[in-house]
């Protein structure tokens, strides 16, 4: 019998780092310690047993998707380069 699948949920608070819950697995989309420390804080203030904490780098292909997405729309590029407007004028 195949495990329920579970819900995610994506988000950020107060415009810090991006947050995802996956089961019991929080994600936090940051680079420094430092921004982590106040989300830590909250959480065991709230009474969360925090079990453990681990940086984890982005791979190649994550880098490769983020480079090639709209960050505002969440939608692929254009392929190719973009053409400079000011160029095409000179013609």
């Amino acid at each position: 019998r195949a495990p329920a699948a579970s819900r995610v949920w994506r988000g950020a608070i107060n415009d810090g780092p991006t947050l995802e819950f996956d089961g019991r697995v929080l994600r936090v989309g940051a680079t420094e310690a430092e921004a982590v420390q106040p989300l830590l804080d909250a959480l065991r203030a709230a009474g969360a047993v925090i079990t453990g904490v681990r940086l984890v780098r982005p791979t190649l292909e994550d880098l490769f998707i983020a480079a090639v997405t709209d960050p505002e729309t969440g939608r692929a590029r254009d392929v190719g380069a973009q053409r400079d407007a000011r160029k095409e004028d000179r013609r």
